[in-house]
Parts: C-alpha cells; sequence; structure tokens
C-alpha cells in the first residue's frame, strides 16, 4: 500500500489532484484508522491511465465514461475525441494559414512599398457581381463572411478605367488562385476567372481602402519613363492597414496592365 506523500511522489501528481480524482469517483483510496488514504497496487495502474488520458486532453467526465463503460460504449467516446480532435487540429491550421498570410502580406508591403517592378497581376477568381461603389462593395464582403466564415480569404478587387482616376469604375470580392484551390470544395457560388496580366507595379499607403489619385498618376508617369506602354486601366488590391499617428493607414497593391 502507498500513501498519498508516496503516490504523489511516484507519479508525479499533486496531492489536490489525487482527492480530485477521488471526489469525482475515479479512484477509491482506503481510509485508515488514522483517516489517512492508502492505494493500492490497482490504484496506481488505475492513476497511470488517468494520467495519459489527461495527457491527451480528455476531461474528468470523458475519463470516467472510459472507465466505467463497456468496450463498446469506450470506443464510442474515443472515436468522438479522435472527431473532436481532428476538428481542433482544422481550425489551429486555419489560425496558421491566417498569420502566414499576414506575415506575407507585411513582407510584400516591405519589399514593394514605393517601390515600382514589372510583374503579373494574380490569378484571380471574382465571386460578385461589380460594384461601383466601395462601401457597399465592403458591405456585401462582410455579408459574405457573415453567411461563410471562409471568405475572409477573399479581397476586394478595384479597377479604374483608362482616363478616369477619381473614383474606381468597378469593385467586386475576388480571390487568389492559391486560396480558391484550397478552399474550392467550402466556397460556393459562381465564379468568373481573371487571368494573370504583365503589369507594372507598387505598393502604396492610403488614407482610404482606394488609391490616392496621385499614386495612379506616379504609376503612368513611372511607365512613361520607363517607356512602358500601358493599356490604361489600373487595378487594386487592399492588404494591411496600420495606424499611424491616431490615423488608420491602409497598404494597397497597384498594377497597371501592359500592352501586349
Amino acid at each position: 500500500m502507498y500513501s498519498i506523500g508516496e503516490i504523489a511522489g511516484l507519479l508525479g501528481v499533486s496531492r489536490d489532484a489525487l482527492r480530485l480524482y477521488e471526489k469525482k469517483g475515479l479512484i477509491e483510496p482506503i481510509k485508515g484508522s488514522n483517516n489517512y488514504r492508502y492505494y493500492s497496487a490497482e490504484d496506481v495502474w488505475n492513476l497511470f491511465h488517468i494520467l495519459f488520458y489527461r495527457s491527451i486532453n480528455m476531461s474528468l467526465k470523458e475519463i470516467l465514461e472510459v472507465s466505467q463503460q463497456d468496450l463498446k460504449k469506450q470506443e464510442d467516446v474515443v472515436l468522438r475525441k479522435i472527431q473532436e480532435e481532428k476538428e481542433q487540429i482544422l481550425l489551429h491550421q486555419r489560425y496558421l494559414n491566417k498569420l502566414e498570410m499576414i506575415r506575407q502580406n507585411q513582407k510584400t508591403v516591405c519589399e514593394n512599398a514605393d517601390k515600382y517592378s514589372l510583374q503579373y497581376s494574380p490569378k484571380l477568381y471574382l465571386m460578385s457581381d461589380f460594384y461601383r461603389d466601395m462601401e457597399y462593395a465592403r458591405q456585401k464582403w462582410l455579408e459574405s463572411v457573415k453567411i461563410n466564415p471562409l471568405m475572409e480569404w477573399a479581397l476586394l478587387h478595384g479597377e479604374y478605367d483608362a482616363g478616369q482616376l477619381n473614383r474606381p469604375a468597378r469593385i467586386c470580392i475576388a480571390m487568389k488562385e492559391e486560396k480558391f484551390q484550397w478552399l474550392k470544395q467550402e466556397v460556393k457560388g459562381k465564379t468568373a476567372v481573371m487571368q494573370p496580366q504583365k503589369c507594372l507595379y507598387t505598393v502604396k499607403a492610403s488614407d482610404s481602402c482606394e488609391p490616392d489619385r496621385k499614386d495612379l498618376e506616379d504609376l503612368i508617369r513611372e511607365a512613361e519613363k520607363r517607356g512602358i506602354r500601358l493599356k490604361g486601366d489600373i487595378h487594386f488590391h487592399y492588404i494591411l492597414n496600420y495606424k499611424d499617428k491616431e490615423k488608420t493607414k491602409y497598404f494597397l497593391e497597384i498594377y497597371g496592365p501592359l500592352k501586349a
């Protein structure tokens, strides 16, 4: 027989935990005439299994179900736990993917802010109608996220027509190809595809989710300086924001498609 101090030292468990397991009916130590608890070899074996189940995140209630049910019911408990853990793995994988997306957007800003380069625009899956107003487009996006949280992986794609730089001509909800391929079984709805185009590309900070007119004009001047012929339309995506002296700044990717 083992005293409570001996069993606590043997298994590396606190006395409070041993008392809790007893209170929950998981173990039944013998009480001596001195009112001290004593644990048998069978109690040691049961405690070993309790600690094992606790190590795989089973609640005391679940451990009690496993220990006191017949084999079939024990199997049901374990299968349920397996499913719960799979769901948690999927949830945490999504958290990780979100963090990686944020980190990639941060990297994009650090490497491209106020710089110009020739790049291909991403392949986009257009997942809504085109809208004329940014606020309305954002509202429709938020509504779609409420219906299906996976739509938070989407972005707002905006386009300016040639010579019309005061406000976007079209805005829609879109998703980049790698995200769409990953989520396409869970993101329903009609989609059109916008193929990649070779573009003059930059990242700019703005006071809103739309580029400043000056930044669009600067892109056009940079193309002229490089002897590059643009088609005329200019595309943009919001990717990140931050607080600058109590004012929110929005980072936008800006693409000027080149003439063939």
